[in-house]
Formats: C-alpha cells, sequence, structure tokens
C-alpha cells in the first residue's frame, strides 16, 4: 500500500529503491502514467516528488482530508461555543466572555483543521516528523487553546456536572491519572506494533487520534481549567 511504501525509509539497504517502485504503482489515485507526469492525478492527490538521498523520487501525498464528519464536528464546536459565549457575554459583561477567549476557541479550531484537515493528516501517514507534529497539535495546542478559551461562567451550566463526574470517577478523575494517561497514550502509540496498525488501518488511525486528543485535554484541563477542582497533584 502507499502507507507501507511511504515508511521505508532511505538508508535500510536499497529501502528508498523500493519506495520509489512500489509507490509509482500503490499510490491511490496516482497510476505508473499520472506519476510520469503523462496525466494529472485525481482531484483528492496531489502529488509531490521529493528526492531521497541516494537521488530516486519519490511520490508524496500531499492531499486534504475533506472527511465531511469531521466538518460537521468542527462546525458544530463553533456554533456551540459562540452561543455560549454570547448568552454569557449578555449576562456578565466582557469580563465573563472576553474577545480573547473566544479567539482562543476559533484558534483551536483552526489547529484542529490543520491537523485533521490539512495535508498534514496525509503527510503525518508517510513521515515520522509530521506524524508527530500533528501529535503535538491534538495533544497539547488544541487541548491548550480551547480550556483556556473557557470561564467560570462560560461553564456555569455544567459546573455541578463536572464535580459531579469528578467525584463518581474516583481515581480516575484526580490530576495524577491524567498524567498518567498522557505519557501512557504517548508510550503506547509509539510501541512499533500498534504505530505500523495506526499507518495501514485508518479506523485504529482514528483511535489514535481520539486517543491522543482525550489525553490531552484531561492533562491540560488539570492544569488550566478555570474551575476549582477538589484534588489537586500535590
Amino acid at each position: 500500500s502507499a502507507r507501507t511504501s511511504a515508511r521505508r525509509q532511505p538508508g535500510h539497504d536499497g529501502g528508498a529503491t523500493s519506495a520509489s517502485n512500489s509507490a509509482d504503482t500503490d499510490m491511490p489515485g496516482c497510476s505508473r502514467e499520472s506519476c510520469d507526469g503523462t496525466a494529472r492525478p485525481s482531484s483528492q492527490l496531489r502529488a509531490v516528488f521529493v528526492p531521497t538521498l541516494f537521488g530516486q523520487a519519490q511520490p508524496v501525498d500531499t492531499g486534504w482530508n475533506f472527511a465531511p464528519i469531521i466538518l460537521i464536528a468542527l462546525a458544530a464546536y463553533v456554533w456551540i461555543y459562540v452561543a455560549r459565549w454570547r448568552t454569557s457575554r449578555a449576562e456578565g459583561g466582557p469580563r465573563a466572555a472576553p474577545y480573547g477567549r473566544l479567539a482562543l476557541w476559533l484558534l483551536g479550531i483552526a489547529l484542529l483543521f490543520v491537523a485533521l484537515i490539512s495535508p498534514i493528516d496525509r503527510l503525518g501517514e508517510q513521515f515520522a516528523t509530521f506524524h508527530m507534529v500533528q501529535h503535538l497539535i491534538l495533544a497539547d495546542l488544541v487541548a491548550i487553546c480551547l480550556t483556556l478559551a473557557l470561564t467560570k461562567h462560560i461553564l456555569r451550566p455544567v459546573t455541578r456536572r463536572i464535580h459531579w463526574l469528578e467525584r463518581k470517577a474516583g481515581p480516575f478523575g484526580h490530576p495524577w491519572f491524567g498524567v498518567i494517561a498522557y505519557a501512557a497514550a504517548m508510550w503506547f502509540w509509539h510501541i512499533p506494533t500498534f504505530y505500523e496498525a495506526a499507518l495501514d488501518h485508518s479506523f485504529i488511525h482514528t483511535l489514535e487520534h481520539l486517543t491522543f486528543a482525550a489525553a490531552g485535554a484531561l492533562y491540560w484541563w488539570h492544569l488550566l481549567s478555570p474551575i476549582r477542582s477538589r484534588l489537586r497533584l500535590g
């Protein structure tokens, strides 16, 4: 497959040659003829040729991932927050819902768009560097922005429910669990077997993204949440 051929890095006994040869025939939307320049790639794919250390040109998928479910979810996140932000600002004034918090939420959604829709998503399946950039965005930058975008007033309708969930969760609601879950997610998904499985199967790849996002959100929530928790790391 394209993912398998893209993972074969130069410097492993002719890996660059095999990657280049297999990519010509295996890459979706890019037949041998189209990769040779006699026909255009499909609209789902933008083929870019990256020279390897040995001189061969390896085609790279830099297409966008306009998955409807992701676009709908991002739009819903914006609509729900903006509606609550406007209500909080009307009730509590600028201190309850500053424009800066709105900007942080929109920035967090924009980062989600970059990580899941832009070419970074496709490049993350082919290069370890982009793979790590994508996880940094999902587990840290997005979680930080979305958490900082919240205020006590904005969270007022769900504050009691959050405290109730924290009590019911028991040890899983403790800040230390957030630290452990964050570290465990990073470690687990970089075990070679699971790393390769995420590249080979779209469902596992989605599960990987959800794991990083959830672990990052839990970790940064305990550090930056505007709601005072009854539990502390100390």
